[in-house]
C-alpha cells in the first residue's frame, strides 16, 4: 500500500504540534499510515544465534478453506457420493496414504512432502461449530471460544521487547490475533515502513525527540508512535532485496507478503512470529475439478508462493515453522452451484524443518453419516493443540495455558522437540 503523501517538513521537526499530529493521523510527514500498533512493549526473547527459537509464520486462509478438496479423503467411501460433480478421484491426486491425497494444483509442494518438511492435521478446527465468518474468526484469533478473552493468541505468545518480534504483513490493519497488551506492527508491505521525507533531511532521531515532546503526558499516543519510529529505524537496516517476482513469487499481495517474511528471516532482525493473510477461500460456487475452476487457481497461487518462500529462505527453513489456519471448513455435501457452504472440520497444513513431515496427523472420524456433526466433518483435533505444541516445543514461547487459556494441552506429535537456549 502506498504511504500517505508527505507533508513538507523543514530541516528540523520543530513546527509539529500535538493538534496537527492528531488531526493528520500520519504523524506529520512520517510515512507510517500503513502501520498499526497497539498496547505496551513485549516480545519473544532472543537466545544466541544457532540456538534461537524457530520463527513461526501463520497463514490465515480467510473465508473457510475446503479441506475436503485441498487434502481430499479419496479413500473414504462417503466422499465421492456426497460430491458427485466436484469430488477428486484417486487418480487425480498424489496419494499421501491410504485415505488422503494432495490436490494436483499443489504439485510444487510435493518435494517438501517427500523431504518430510510438510505435514497435515486433518479434521482440525474450532472445538465447537461456528459457521459465522466473524464469530469463528474471532474465536480463532483470540485463541479461545470464550467471549471473555479479549486479547489475541499471538499477543499472549510474545514476551520480550523488539519492534519486529511479531508482525502482520499484507494488510495495514492488525488482526485480532495480534491485539492486546503489546506493541505489534502491521504493514501492507515491509518497504512501507519508512519515513518521508528522507532520513537524510529529517533523521529518525529528530522525529523521536520532537514527537516525544508533543506527546508528553499522553502514553496512549506516545507509545504507538515510539514503536512505529523504532520499526522504521530497524527497517532501514534491512538491505534492499530483489523484487518478489524476480525470485519466483506470483505478482500478488500474498506473494509480496511471504517474500517480505523471507527477507526478515534471512536478515535475522529478531522475527519470531509473522502473520500473513490469504483470502478467497469462501467458494460457494464454481470450486471446479482437478484441472479447472476456482480452487485450481487458488491452490496454484498458494503452492507457487509457498515453494518460492521455501526456496528463498533455503537452509533457514530448518528454523521456520509455517502453519495455515482457517476459521472453519466446508460442508461435506456440495451445493447446487458446484460449491460448498460453511461447515465445521477443516485441516491445518504445516511446513518447515521441525515438522514431523510426510504424514497426515490426527484422528480421522470418517465421513459416514453417523460421524458427521450436522452434516459436517467432525473436529477431532482442536487447532489450538497444534499451535500450542509449536509455540512451546519450537518457538520458546510461554506455557500453552498462558497462550490458550482454558486449553488442556495434549500434544499430538506434529513437530520435533528443539533445544532452545534458556529453555528447560
Amino acid at each position: 500500500m502506498t504511504a500517505p503523501t508527505p507533508t513538507p517538513v523543514p530541516g528540523t521537526p520543530g513546527p509539529i504540534t500535538r493538534r496537527g499530529l492528531l488531526r493528520a493521523g500520519a504523524i506529520g510527514g512520517l510515512g507510517i499510515g500503513t502501520v498499526m500498533i497497539g498496547g505496551v512493549e513485549a516480545a519473544f526473547g532472543a537466545p544466541a544465534k544457532g540456538s534461537r527459537p524457530d520463527t513461526l509464520v501463520v497463514i490465515n486462509c480467510r473465508g473457510g478453506m475446503d479441506a475436503l478438496t485441498v487434502i481430499p479423503p479419496v479413500g473414504d467411501p462417503s466422499y465421492a457420493s456426497a460430491r458427485p460433480t466436484i469430488a477428486l478421484r484417486p487418480g487425480d491426486v498424489k496419494r499421501l496414504d491410504d485415505t488422503f491425497g494432495l490436490h494436483p494444483a499443489l504439485g510444487p509442494l510435493v518435494p517438501l512432502w517427500d523431504a518430510r518438511k510438510m505435514a497435515v492435521v486433518h479434521a482440525a478446527g474450532l472445538s465447537g461449530p461456528n459457521r459465522s465468518h466473524t464469530g469463528a474468526t474471532l474465536a480463532l484469533e483470540r485463541g479461545s471460544p470464550s467471549p471473555g478473552v479479549r486479547t489475541g493468541w499471538i499477543d499472549r505468545a510474545v514476551t520480550a521487547t523488539d519492534p519486529f518480534t511479531a508482525i502482520h504483513l499484507g494488510d495495514p490493519s492488525l488482526p485480532a490475533s495480534l491485539l492486546g497488551t503489546h506493541r505489534l506492527v502491521a504493514a501492507g508491505a515491509f518497504d512501507d515502513l519508512r519515513t518521508e521525507p528522507s532520513d537524510m533531511i529529517v533523521p529518525v532521531a529528530a522525529w523521536q525527540t520532537a514527537l516525544a515532546a508533543v506527546t508528553a503526558g499522553s502514553p496512549a499516543v506516545a507509545g504507538p508512535i515510539a514503536t512505529a519510529l523504532a520499526a522504521t529505524a530497524r527497517a532501514a537496516a534491512l538491505p534492499a532485496g530483489e523484487a518478489a517476482t524476480d525470485v519466483g513469487y506470483p505478482d500478488t499481495v500474498f506473494g509480496q507478503a511471504l517474500h517480505d517474511v523471507a527477507r526478515l528471516v534471512k536478515a535475522d532482525l529478531g522475527l519470531r512470529i509473522a502473520s500473513v493473510d490469504f483470502g478467497g477461500w469462501d467458494m460457494h460456487s464454481g470450486i471446479g475439478t482437478a484441472g479447472r475452476g476456482r480452487m485450481v487457481q487458488q491452490l496454484s497461487e498458494f503452492a507457487t508462493t509457498l515453494r518460492a518462500f521455501a526456496d528463498e529462505v533455503g537452509p533457514e527453513l530448518d528454523g521456520v515453522i509455517v502453519v495455515t489456519l482457517s476459521e472453519f471448513g466446508r460442508r461435506l455435501a456440495e451445493n447446487g452451484s458446484g460449491g460448498t457452504d460453511h461447515g465445521h472440520g477443516g485441516a491445518v497444513l504445516l511446513f518447515g524443518g521441525g515438522v514431523v513431515g510426510g504424514k497426515v496427523h490426527g484422528t480421522w472420524p470418517t465421513l459416514a453419516s453417523g460421524s458427521l456433526v450436522d452434516g459436517d466433518l467432525a473436529v477431532t483435533t482442536d487447532h489450538r493443540q497444534v499451535l500450542a505444541e509449536i509455540v512451546t516445543k519450537r518457538c520458546g514461547g510461554p506455557a500453552a495455558t498462558t497462550v490458550f487459556p482454558g486449553l488442556s494441552p495434549a500434544p499430538i506429535g506434529v513437530v520435533h522437540p528443539a533445544e532452545i537456549a534458556g529453555q528447560p
